[in-house]
């Protein structure tokens, strides 16, 4: 399920995409990385968002797209997902306080990413280079890159099945400067 966005803006090197949801809640819930192991952060499952109910309501919500991971350069990753409508259909004026550990909910939206898409799997290598070839795209189009991105920041977001092997559609995100 794709998210339900104004229409993009496309240009020879960027997309200007809003990620939303169809719910009139637009926060995101945020599972922030934990100690590493071997090199890898700890995540909490995104089960105890979506599918478990651990929240303070104990209200399980629907699933949402994409899922996007936030890189930093100090090699801190977090798990970012927005937060569904209920899925007993009840209305809810907020969103339900999150009861694990290393689960937040942030206000999320109001800025301008630059995407490029591609498939697969996201290796640091892949990544890597689909960083280089945005930022010189972007660049060349006279568009400065946010603070973050400068300093080596980016996002993956991916949708389709997580229980699948289907390929699925993934995009690289690079915050832009106005």
């Amino acid at each position: 399920m794709q998210p339900s966005c104004p229409p993009r803006l496309d240009s020879a090197h960027a997309t200007r995409r809003c990620l939303s949801t169809s719910s009139s809640l637009g926060e995101a819930a945020t599972a922030s990385s934990g100690s590493s192991v071997a090199g890898r952060p700890e995540l909490p499952p995104y089960s105890v968002i979506l599918k478990d109910g651990a929240n303070e309501d104990g209200v399980r919500l629907r699933e949402t797209q994409p899922l996007v991971m936030r890189y930093s350069l100090q090699g801190q990753k977090t798990m970012e997902q927005l937060v569904g409508s209920r899925r007993d259909g009840q209305a809810q004026e907020r969103p339900p306080l999150p009861t694990a550990a290393g689960v937040s909910l942030e206000v999320a939206g109001g800025e301008v990413v630059a995407v490029l898409q591609f498939s697969g799997n996201a290796t640091p290598e892949k990544a890597a280079a689909l960083v280089k070839q945005l930022a010189s795209g972007l660049q060349a189009d006279g568009i400065a890159l946010a603070e973050d991105e400068s300093a080596g920041a980016f996002r993956v977001a991916q949708y389709g099945p997580v229980n699948s092997l289907r390929e699925r559609l993934n995009e690289l995100m690079l915050g832009v400067r106005l």
